[in-house]
């Protein structure tokens, strides 16, 4: 009986394979004697049959499944064939003889043309079962009739069956044992065996192998590469010859290495299916012409592998290797002598990159390679990546990605990398090869031709590119990336260059050399390498990057600048210079301020240019930003534009980089940190500012950054702006044209030597939206600023003054160091109904009992002169205290003293204890007013209460004072008592207040005052004729003029009156009595006021004028608080009379 007819029935029934097994069990049943019929009889009645091939089908559909094993299903050989069957079945046949009479007729001399496709067919299964059934076995119906799913009546040679069986995972040969196999063939499969127990995996390719292929050329082996548990052995060294072609699947769960030592004749060796993490090593390669290499369906990014040869074997200088990769992912890949010291390799290496997916190599390490080829459809990476990380405790944060392996090894002998029939992208770290040292010498330069596919390419540059050597990116949008070095070779077609540095040497780029350069990306990624005991660890690398010949394009596309690594942040972390290719006169760039990820809660950086009139800067990170523009300023237009609420962007900076700040107190220290500019802001990339409210003078700092642009343009930008700026110079009015965003937004004028500091009637300045401070800076020149200057500045709510180191010639509107008139038109425009002007660089000492903050800017005085404001525009003021406080003056008029008015000038101290001198400000009054306690409700730490005329006509300045008032002048810190009295100063037409030529009289009321305020007064003595001037005296004690002089200041009688209150002083004189002098007492009760004596001569004394005692220096008033001299006498008042005694007439009673 012919096997092939017992295979026959395997078709016909099942249409499957039968398997070594079963068709070795049906092999022995013929020897045993029966017949084919009496085994097709068995075969159609096991539950095979019945149940996986027949079960749950009609009488009819089992007719159509068993025709469809040969391919009948329609036409005339389906009509004739159903009839055949039907007849047989109608006659008690079962299919198993029906099975034998089909095959005899399918498999004869005189098959009719209807069925000659169906008897093709049947042949051509059953030489494929033969084939299958030579070796391999299954218990699986579904497995075995998957062996015939895919045959075709075209399949008719061997080689196609060969290729079917191979392509389905069931390749034809000699099937070689768990023991030492001695055998010749043309294909040799080594499936993984099993131990006699059946439980543990073994191979089936041992040492003791000896495998002798054919007279072909493509002999191979297909080896399952196991762990071997008999043995443990991963190291397989068998004896071949003759075979040329090995696919090895590495299924091992260790490194595991098929030595060919003992071996040649190889042409192919291909690697398939390679367990992740384990290296697969092909070892002692005898000849060069085992040269096809292929590393096939493997994802194992983490799995090494090796090639590697006897030196002897490449010792030629022409050698070539080609390594295919099909949806291969591995780690290194090595094709040389050796791994440890490797000297002889293949001088071509060709890659293709198919197998319909993706293939990566972290690094392909060849020797001696001159010219390496890619090709191929699918996309190729030859480049390893590690997580640059920052770790604080068990938190690790990865913050970018290192780029590790690429090209290894070839650095001295490459010359050529040509993928240009690549389709697919390549991504490949060229590590050194561009700047590298021809082997064998000392210093000749290899020039190295690198050319692109036409897939998306990218382009890793570890030491940048010399000058000899080339990159072409080819079609496709292509990246270089830099990570350290300098670009002095040219690279064609690559559009984007990103500069990651991770060097403290300076990256120098000559743009020119990328001619299709459209977009630059910077990001400082400063990490300490592959080094323990934290591998990749961001760490500190400051470095200057300059990018050279710029294109006009480029610079107007943008320059992505990215936040740095953790300790990248500093300002001098990343110094950027950018420089025009051609220089013109209308230039322009854009920098774009972007996300990285890092532990530094700010991102600093400093530009340095040179060429740009116009500069765009968009803020397009969550962080807060310090920008330093060195290099030439733009001197035509700044925008800066995005932003987040909340944080700032800050361009106040040093170039120098000097901390102005070195204590954070009097007596605390700081940290460190590098805090910068006006507001002390930190710009080390951390974010520990001075504490906010205090202030910085710069001075007249010449590396501090003073924007000169036309226009200044952050109408855009939500963020806080912190902007510096002096003056435009290209502009005979010096015009700059400054808009601000929706934030909070600084803008300190600062031309340094200028009486307006930079601000002019020609500049237009507008704080935009949010909380906005103009400060006006300036340094050496007293600065000026009026309804002139304030034309065109809007938007601002708090006007700052930092000092000018000007000092003032006097408190005259113009002599002081600083000098500003306030006008109704400044306040609409900007604070609404109030205006903000602070002079207090100090926050910490506005508290009681705070110490003095060190380092702080010096504080200069002002002059504030607000009379033209109507009723309802206000403003307030908040000076400096302590020993570095400034003599500063209000200047008000009667419309406008109204209360409303919020103003401190600053105590002598913050001391509340025992110190309580007033300071020295001045609140001038111009003209006729009438100031009450009311109108001084808001006023505090101003010594000086000064009336002035300015008019041709007496005037009189009417002024209310009481304890509440009084005590809030003169030390707000201090409350006064009986034994700490605080004393306040009025002065009138006073020289260093005004130039009169007319009379200032003053209708001064301080009866609401007690024993623990004072007042001394000087009246208006400058013009001849003194003006009328009233005094209501009080328990707290009054002083007028200079009783030392006797001249400044004093009283005049007849002119000048005392009023004293019955009511008051609880005097009991009559109603008559009310309006008369104080000798004209009329009443039955007698006087209660004695004029003229030094002392009480009766109980009903209360009220005594001492005429006596200095006669005609001063007059004394005294109180007597019982009328009988047992109480002292308490003195309320002592005036000055110029050689006049006051005379009784002087003196008015009042109720």
């Amino acid at each position: 009986m012919a096997t092939n007819t017992i295979l026959g029935l395997g078709v016909g029934l099942f249409n499957a394979a039968l398997g070594k097994n079963y068709l070795s069990e049906l092999a022995n049943a013929e020897s045993s004697g029966m017949s084919l019929l009496q085994i097709a009889d068995v075969l159609d009645g096991i539950p095979q049959f019945t149940i996986d091939v027949m079960g749950g089908k009609t009488a009819e559909q089992q007719v159509d499944q068993f025709l469809s094993h040969y391919g009948i299903t329609t036409g005339t050989a389906q009509t004739t064939a159903k009839a055949f069957v039907g007849n047989m079945l109608s006659s008690g046949k079962g299919f198993g003889a029906i099975a034998v009479a089909a095959n005899d007729y399918l498999l004869g001399s005189s098959v009719a043309a209807d069925f000659q496709p169906a008897a093709t067919l049947l042949k051509n299964k059953i030489a494929v079962a033969t084939a299958y059934s030579k070796t391999y076995s299954s218990e699986s119906v579904a497995t075995l009739q998957g062996v015939l799913a895919g045959v075709t009546p075209d399949m008719d040679t061997a080689a196609e069956i060969d290729a079917y069986l191979t392509g389905i995972g069931f390749p034809p040969g000699v099937l070689l044992t768990e023991q030492a196999d001695i055998v010749t063939g043309h294909v040799f499969i080594a499936p993984k065996g099993f131990t006699p127990g059946g439980t543990d995996q073994i191979n089936t390719l041992n040492d003791d192998d000896r495998l002798t292929g054919t007279s072909a050329t493509d002999d191979r082996l297909e080896f399952d590469f196991v762990n071997d548990a008999d043995t443990g052995d991963n190291n397989i060294a068998p004896t071949m010859s003759g075979v040329e072609i090995a696919n090895i699947k590495f299924a091992t769960d260790s490194d595991a290495t098929l030595d060919l030592q003992d071996s040649t004749g190889f042409t192919h060796l291909n690697l398939h299916r390679i367990d992740d993490e384990n290296l697969a090593r092909i070892d002692n390669i005898q000849e060069a012409t085992t040269n096809n290499l292929s590393i096939n369906d493997s994802n194992s990014p983490f799995s090494d592998v090796e090639f590697t040869y006897l030196g002897s074997a490449l010792a030629g200088t022409t050698d070539v290797v080609n390594l295919a990769l099909n949806n291969a992912q591995v780690s290194d890949v090595f094709i040389a002598e050796n791994r440890d010291n490797p000297a002889e390799g293949f001088e071509t290496v060709n890659i293709t990159s198919g197998g319909g997916a993706a293939n990566s190599m972290v690094s392909l390490s060849a020797e001696d390679v001159q010219t390496l080829t890619i090709a191929g459809d699918q996309d190729l990476s030859i480049f390893g990546t590690e997580d640059i990380i920052s770790e604080v405790g068990d938190n690790i944060l990865v913050e970018g990605t290192a780029t590790t392996g690429g090209l290894v090894r070839m650095a001295g002998s490459l010359t050529k990398i040509d993928a240009s029939t690549l389709t697919g992208n390549l991504s490949i770290n060229l590590n050194d090869v561009l700047q590298a040292t021809k082997d064998g010498t000392s210093g000749t330069d290899v020039a190295v031709e690198v050319i692109g596919g036409t897939g998306d390419d990218t382009f890793w540059l570890g030491n940048g590119i010399g000058s000899n050597d080339t990159i072409d990116g080819g079609d496709g949008g292509n990246i270089a990336i830099l990570t350290g070095g300098s670009i002095d070779g040219n690279i064609n077609k690559t559009g984007k260059l990103e500069v990651r540095t991770n060097t403290t040497d300076d990256v120098e780029i000559d743009t020119s050399k990328l001619p299709d350069l459209t977009d630059i990306l910077v990001r400082n990624e400063g990490n300490n390498g592959n080094v323990a005991p934290n591998p990749f660890e961001a760490t500190n690398k400051a470095v200057d990057v300059v990018l050279n010949n710029v294109t006009e394009t480029v610079a107007q596309n943008g320059i992505d600048i990215l936040h740095g690594t953790t300790e990248n942040n500093h300002i001098d972390d990343l110094d950027l210079t950018v420089d025009l290719a051609t220089d013109g006169t209308d230039d322009s760039v854009v920098y774009t301020i972007a996300e990285g990820v890092n532990r530094d809660p700010r991102f600093s950086f400093t530009l340095n240019s040179e060429d740009f009139e116009t500069v765009t800067i968009e803020d397009n990170d969550s962080e807060s930003n310090s920008v330093e523009m060195g290099g030439t300023l733009p001197e035509t237009l700044l925008t800066i534009t995005d932003g987040e609420a909340g944080d700032f962007i800050n361009f106040d900076i040093d170039t120098a980089g000097a901390d102005v700040t070195n204590v954070i107190t009097g007596i605390e220290a700081d940290n460190g940190e590098v805090q910068q500019g006006l507001l002390g802001i930190d710009t080390d990339g951390s974010e520990t500012d001075f504490e906010a409210g205090n202030i910085f003078d710069v001075e007249g700092l010449a590396t501090q950054v003073r924007q000169v642009a036309a226009t200044i343009d952050a109408s855009a930008e939500l963020a806080n702006v912190i902007i510096r700026v002096s003056t435009n110079e290209n502009s005979v009015d010096g015009a700059q044209s400054i808009t601000m965003g929706k934030g909070d937004d600084t803008v300190i004028f600062d031309m340094l030597n200028d009486s307006r500091a930079g601000l002019t009637i020609s500049d237009t300045v507008a704080g935009g939206d949010g909380d906005d401070t103009l400060v006006i800076d300036g340094h050496d020149t007293r600065v000026s600023l009026g309804a002139s200057e304030w034309t065109n500045v809007t938007g601002f709510e708090t006007v700052r003054l930092v000092g000018n180191n000007a000092a003032p010639v006097s408190t005259l509107i113009g002599q002081n160091s600083y000098n500003l008139t306030l006008t109704n038109d400044l306040i609409d425009a900007n604070g609404g109904d109030m205006i903000h002007v602070i002079n207090d660089n100090d926050v910490n000492n506005d508290e009681e009992d705070e110490v003095d903050t060190a380092t702080t800017g010096t504080e200069f005085g002002v002059t504030l002169d607000a009379r033209t404001l109507n009723a309802q525009n206000h403003f307030s003021y908040n000076g400096e205290e302590g020993a570095s406080r400034t003599t500063d003056k209000f200047i008000l008029g009667d419309a406008n003293v109204n209360g409303a008015n919020v103003i401190d000038g600053g105590a002598v101290d913050n001391d509340g204890d025992t110190t309580f001198a007033a300071n020295d400000d001045i609140l001038e009054v111009r003209n006729t007013a009438t100031v009450t306690t009311g109108d001084l409700a808001n006023v505090r730490n101003v010594g000086i209460i000064a009336g002035s005329n300015d008019q041709a006509t007496e005037q009189t300045l009417i002024l209310q004072l009481n304890d509440t008032v009084i005590d809030a002048l003169v030390d707000s810190y201090h409350a006064s008592s009986t034994t700490e009295v605080e004393t306040l100063s009025v002065r009138l037409n006073d020289a260093t207040d005004v130039t009169a030529v007319a009379g200032m009289g003053i209708d001064l009321d301080t009866t609401g005052t007690t024993a623990k305020s004072a007042v001394t007064v000087f009246l208006d003595t400058v013009v001849a004729a003194g003006a009328v001037d009233t005094l209501k005296v009080g328990f707290g004690l009054l002083t007028v003029g200079d009783v030392l002089v006797g001249v400044d200041g004093a009283f005049e009688s007849t002119v000048d009156t005392v009023q004293l209150s019955v009511s008051k002083f609880g005097l009991t004189d009559d109603a008559d009595d009310i309006g008369t002098t104080a000798t004209l007492d009329t009443g039955a009760d007698g006087t209660n006021i004695l004029y003229g004596a030094a002392a009480a001569a009766a109980a009903t004394d209360r009220i005594i004028i001492d005429t006596v005692t200095n006669t005609g220096v001063s007059t004394e008033i005294y109180y007597d608080p019982d009328g009988t001299g047992a109480q002292s006498q308490i003195l309320i008042a002592t005036i000055a009379n110029n050689g006049t005694d006051l005379a009784a007439t002087d003196f008015l009673i009042v109720a």
